[in-house]
């Protein structure tokens, strides 16, 4: 290896390639394997040899998975050249020799390119629907599980996958979001309900979606940060859809907004007859 060293710093890089592959044909420690194929990928690189880079690269990457240089000069190897497809696949077949954390970085980062530069929404979903997967198979949840939830669920609206979109909210809530957070991504959640759109579009029949958004509706009102709207919303949408019990809430909500003892009775009659009709006569005698 001294031989090598010497080689590359006098410039014989070919020379030192050679003394690379002598090398590699002994038995050697993972670390030093990927080392040493890193170091001819340089070389072919230098060569502007990229397709035989990126094969050693990815023979680097596999003697040792979790070395960060190795990964960021594949990666950058593949954007510099364009080759933003090979780049996913490449992060795919890497993930699955990994576990836990540097399964689920590989993912998101494969996720966030096949959105970003493929323009692949669905691929980019599903990919960092496994980076969240495997997150949440590690011991201790790493700081950066918020930000991979947080662009799965702004994913996840943008193709209309409202059940995806509810269950990264859930793990979301999970960590304890401050409340101007938590309060948008509810409304984010009930817009995308009320109006799915992409080729994640809710297709069940009505009576399926008009009960995702009144689950949204009900999530909001829990929220003191959505009471600017979530409270009409909900009024607005109970009598429309004739939801007793969704808008016995809303004008519960709405007595609490209002300091007219006028308008307060006013919101709670409304309330206890919505009751009422839904069947729940102890709870409307409540509200009078």
């Amino acid at each position: 290896q001294e031989q090598m060293l010497a080689c590359e710093l006098g410039g014989d890089l070919e020379q030192a390639a050679e003394q690379a592959r002598f090398l590699l044909q002994g038995e050697l420690p993972a670390p030093q394997l990927a080392l040493l194929h890193f170091g001819l990928a340089e070389f072919a690189r230098a060569r502007g040899d990229t397709e035989e880079a990126r094969q050693l690269l990815i023979q680097a990457s596999e003697a040792d998975p979790g070395s960060v240089a190795v990964a960021a000069v594949l990666e950058q190897l593949l954007i510099d050249t364009g080759q933003y497809e090979q780049l996913v696949a490449d992060l795919e077949r890497g993930a699955s020799a990994r576990k836990d954390r540097s399964r689920a970085e590989a993912l998101w980062r494969a996720g966030q390119i096949a959105a970003d530069r493929l323009d692949d929404e669905q691929r980019g979903l599903s990919l960092l629907s496994a980076a969240v997967e495997a997150l949440s198979a590690t011991v201790d949840q790493p700081a950066d599980s918020a930000t991979v939830l947080r662009e799965a669920f702004a994913l996840a609206c943008r193709v209309g996958d409202g059940k995806r979109a509810k269950e990264y909210t859930r793990a979301l809530e999970a960590l304890q979001l401050d409340s101007e957070e938590h309060g948008a991504l509810l409304a984010d959640l009930y817009h995308l309900v009320l109006n799915p759109t992409g080729d994640g579009a809710a297709t069940g029949s009505s009576a399926a979606d008009a009960t995702a958004v009144a689950e949204a509706l009900a999530a909001a009102l829990d929220s003191e940060a959505c009471r600017n709207w979530a409270p009409d919303a909900a009024r607005v949408r109970g009598a429309l859809q004739k939801d007793h019990w969704l808008l016995a809430r809303a004008h519960e909500a709405l007595a609490e907004q209002v300091s007219s003892p006028e308008a307060i009775s006013a919101h709670l009659c409304a309330a206890a007859r919505a009751l009422v009709l839904a069947g729940d006569e102890q709870g409307a005698s409540e509200r009078l």
